[in-house]
């Protein structure tokens, strides 16, 4: 198996999408100005800087944002699944949640809302948003409580929906996302600064779009809602809370969204390395989505098609988000389970090999990214008395490639723009 040029390419697609390396691309300070792509912020029309940043990428966007304001900051707060060794001056940091809430991200909620009171009509709000921050910062609406919030969590991780109905049901039981959490706030000047982990790219889906105003309720969204198991397993208190009109905003704040990094830049960082390497690279999707299993097979029918009628070495890249309806009880991820199903349909079959991994180092509730995989996989697991399709169909692709030593351990990488799958057909 191509580990070795595998793991050169995707370490190139993560450092393409670096939160760090974001944020200081995108702004900068000068002349007492803060400048994010064309639009410009007087410092001296401004009070006090605040800066809150949540999501999995937190920690990496508020030191570099730091180092750029430095002392123009007056307070920041970050929440994140991790607690960095060095804290920056004048910040606090809350430890919460992926990706089921618990009680620090009630905290996490709270705090938040908290310091947006405390803010004055000509402060400025910086929010860093990045993927997970709708588990890490939570707050459910009244009739909710904790432990209903963490079912319906699990129930919609475990129910294979379209990731626009999870979102939209996210917001729909929280009182602070799809932009309730403005109404909070008494500066009216918002700036969110965002790394995307949603496939089409709506500010108002990263992390359920807390400061994002919305929209009226989506009928067509509501439709579909309706007509799912799931929301016919609901208690018809819960199915009326999530029928029930979006709150009305209280202020008029201006609100100014700036995208900095998303799937997209990853692969296109990927696609370089992979040219460089001498592979005809091809770039498949940045909006793959869909059942995790059945693109499994989808992929591995096209990559099986390339080896046919290429006579050069190819790369063959996507991105985006699958999904996983739950029907076993193993232990999985949707890269994991991705991976497994492309395994199984190039079993046998020319020199591929695959790996398919998050880009945040954390697939399903597993230590792993994802997995490795090639033409071999499903033939030495057979020969240690594995049968890859069982475990497929039992969602246990992480014992499955941990038995092969196949995981992708990264540990968490800092970065969150969805999923990269790195396909070599080699010749």
């Amino acid at each position: 198996m191509n580990k070795a040029i595998l793991n050169k390419i995707f370490r190139t697609a993560l450092i393409g999408a670096n939160p760090k390396k974001c944020i200081s691309e995108s702004i900068r300070l000068e002349n007492n100005h803060i400048k994010i792509e064309n639009d410009s912020y007087d410092l001296n029309k401004i009070n006090k800087i605040f800066i809150i940043s949540f999501g999995k990428s937190s920690i990496p966007m508020s030191e570099a944002i730091s180092k750029i304001l430095k002392n123009k900051i007056y307070r920041g707060l970050v929440i994140s699944n991790d607690i960095p060794k060095n804290k920056i001056k004048r910040f606090s940091y809350i430890k919460s949640s992926h990706p089921v809430p618990n009680k620090n991200s009630l905290q996490a909620g709270e705090k938040t809302i908290k310091l947006l009171n405390s803010t004055k009509p000509d402060d400025l709000v910086i929010f860093l948003i990045s993927g997970g921050g709708s588990s890490l910062m939570a707050v459910p609406k009244k009739g909710i409580s904790l432990k209903q919030k963490q079912e319906l969590s699990n129930k919609l991780l475990r129910s294979g929906l379209d990731i626009k109905i999870i979102n939209f049901i996210r917001k729909k039981i929280s009182s602070i996302k799809g932009g309730q959490l403005l109404n909070h706030s008494n500066s009216l000047n918002i700036c969110n600064i965002v790394i995307s982990d949603v496939i089409d790219g709506k500010f108002s889906d990263i992390a359920s779009g807390p400061t994002v105003k919305n929209k009226k309720n989506d009928l067509k969204l509501e439709k579909a809602i309706k007509g799912t198991t799931f929301f016919k397993s609901l208690s018809l208190s819960i199915q009326n809370i999530i029928l029930k009109e979006a709150t009305p905003y209280k202020r008029n704040h201006k609100v100014k969204n700036y995208m900095i990094g998303n799937n997209g830049i990853a692969l296109s960082f990927a696609k370089a390395k992979a040219d460089e390497l001498g592979y005809k690279t091809i770039l498949y999707s940045s909006k793959v989505q869909g059942e995790a299993s059945l693109i499994g097979k989808k992929i591995a029918k096209r990559a099986l098609n390339i080896a046919a009628r290429e006579k050069k070495s190819v790369c063959l890249i996507f991105g985006g988000e699958s999904t996983v309806k739950v029907k076993g009880n193993g232990v999985g991820g949707r890269n994991m389970e991705l991976a497994l199903s492309f395994a199984i349909g190039i079993s046998g079959k020319k020199k591929i090999h695959g790996l398919f991994a998050g880009t945040d180092g954390i697939d399903g509730n597993t230590n792993s990214a994802g997995a490795y995989c090639d033409s071999k996989t499903v033939i030495k697991a057979s020969a240690m008395g594995i049968d890859a399709k069982s475990f497929l169909k039992n969602n246990d692709s992480y014992n499955f490639f941990r038995e092969l030593k196949s995981l992708k351990i990264t540990g968490n990488t800092g970065c969150n723009v969805n999923d990269i799958g790195i396909i070599l057909i080699d010749f």
